[in-house]
């Protein structure tokens, strides 16, 4: 009944939109008489009413007004309109409203009038005048009154079908087209795949510097007293870790921010750093790189710096201190990284509930078109990446 009665107001707003052009032709009959440009007046101010109604019908405003009719009366039925789209469409939508709108203002209006004349047919004294028919009390006014009541059913029928045809064809007419669709569903994969790049960097770069600092934290409280200057190296780590950290999270909130300047990620270039703080950790790490490493583009630089940073994390959360054996060459078309550590049991102390490092890894290597292996081989976990210096190409 409530969805009903919603559709009953929708129509009706269609009635109200519908009445100033009828109004008008008959003010404007009433005012002029004579010929207008060949054509007689009733003829001509039927010619501008309908003109008028097809530009108003194809203002955006229409549209606008429209959607929120639909939106307010037809509630969620509808499915998403877009305030932005073909205007034809919209048109078509606004004289559909005034059309059934304009029949089902006419019922309203009409309906209890002719009922309670038909319903007071047996009680009236004398005759009852109807159009075209005449009844007199008494057996034919309860006729009358019954075919009154009887009625009434398919006149609301009508106008719950016209509601029906407005909810199914708002989302047609005043819905986004395909083409719209389709850009909408880009826009959100586009969000969708910004929101999975940010996931990662979070995780590389916080999760690298929450594992090292956890470690350190933990080894400076095993040798505090023990070995007070190794206490101090761990603390002084923690706080350059920390540091990094936090320029990293800027780097990755400034991404997140629109308009705003996002400070500069890490990238091959800041390799020794990331390497002297995992060694700060006791692993010993042997690291060979050859080529022009800094002459690796931008993106592909910073990729590699990530992949390389999870590799080492992986390695410090699930092996602990061992020896890491990598090796980073570029060449004019590529770049390789080939990251090797013995196997050792599951530490007490590995992350757990993440699952996004080697994912991770994985949809950055695809992202640029490269290749990825990892896994474990004669006694060792060995991660290969290969990654193009031109993906686009």
């Amino acid at each position: 009944m409530r969805i009903l009665l919603r559709r009953w107001a929708c129509l009706l707003a269609g009635g109200a939109l519908l009445a100033p052009y009828p109004l008008m032709f008959l003010i404007w009959t009433a005012l002029f008489h004579g010929p207008i440009l060949g054509l007689s007046a009733r003829a001509a101010i039927s010619g501008v009413a309908v003109a008028l109604a097809v530009l108003v019908s194809l203002l955006p405003m229409t549209r606008r007004m429209e959607i929120a009719i639909a939106t307010a009366l037809l509630g969620d039925a509808t499915g998403p309109l877009s305030a932005e789209g073909t205007q034809w469409r919209a048109s078509v939508w606004y004289w559909l409203h005034l059309l059934l709108g304009g029949i089902t203002t006419v019922l309203t209006g009409a309906a209890p009038f002719v009922l309670a004349t038909c319903l007071a047919a047996p009680f009236a004294d004398g005759m009852v005048s109807l159009p075209d028919w005449q009844s007199r009390a008494g057996g034919p006014g309860i006729l009358v009154a019954a075919g009154a009541l009887l009625a009434a059913a398919p006149i609301a029928g009508l106008v719950a079908g016209c509601g029906a045809v407005l909810s199914r064809t708002a989302p047609v007419l005043l819905g986004p087209s395909p083409v719209e669709k389709v850009a909408d569903l880009e826009r959100r994969t586009r969000a969708l795949a910004a929101r999975n790049r940010m996931a990662r960097e979070l995780h590389d770069s916080i999760g690298h510097a929450l594992t090292i600092t956890t470690l350190q934290a933990g080894t400076a409280h095993v040798l505090f007293d023990q070995d007070p200057a190794f206490a101090r190296q761990a603390l002084a780590a923690i706080e350059e870790t920390g540091r990094v950290a936090m320029a990293e999270l800027d780097h990755v909130i400034g991404l997140l921010r629109e308009g705003s300047p996002a400070a500069a990620a890490p990238t091959l270039a800041d390799l020794d750093q990331l390497l002297a703080a995992n060694r700060t950790l006791g692993i010993g790490i042997d690291a060979t790189v050859s080529g022009p490493i800094l002459a690796v583009p931008g993106t592909v630089s910073r990729e590699m710096f990530r992949i390389l940073q999870e590799s080492l994390t992986n390695v410090v959360a699930h092996a602990g201190r061992t020896e890491i054996t990598v090796r980073l060459a570029a060449t004019a078309d590529q770049v390789e990284l080939d990251v090797v550590n013995p196997l050792v049991p599951r530490r007490r102390f590995a992350r757990h509930g993440g699952g996004q490092g080697l994912p991770g890894m994985r949809e950055r290597v695809q992202l640029l078109r490269g290749e990825m292996t990892a896994a474990a081989e004669g006694g060792h976990w060995r991660v290969r990446v290969r990654l193009p210096l031109h993906p686009a190409r």
